[in-house]
């Protein structure tokens, strides 16, 4: 299952327009929980691997991923909630 981010995406700066639209990759999905625990987030040509897990709370799609950024050493979170 892949998703595609529109509008700003993965900006850093979140007033700042982002260069590219990133794509979440969250296959393989555990079917009893939900978890990705080989989920690859790409950007600007960059992917990175991550956990990831999607929910249906109050009947809105979830998506919470966290990753690790490993040639700067920095971790990276996602959040992704339907409105």
């Amino acid at each position: 299952m892949q998703f595609r981010i529109y509008d700003r995406g993965l900006a850093i700066d979140p007033t700042q327009q982002a260069k590219t639209n990133p794509v979440i990759d969250l296959e393989p999905q555990d079917p009893t929980n939900g978890l990705c625990r080989r989920a690859q987030i790409t950007a600007s040509g960059v992917s990175l691997s991550a956990v990831a897990i999607v929910d249906n709370p109050e009947g809105k799609f979830v998506i919470y991923a966290l990753t690790q950024d490993t040639a700067h050493d920095l971790p990276g979170a996602l959040y992704l909630f339907e409105h």
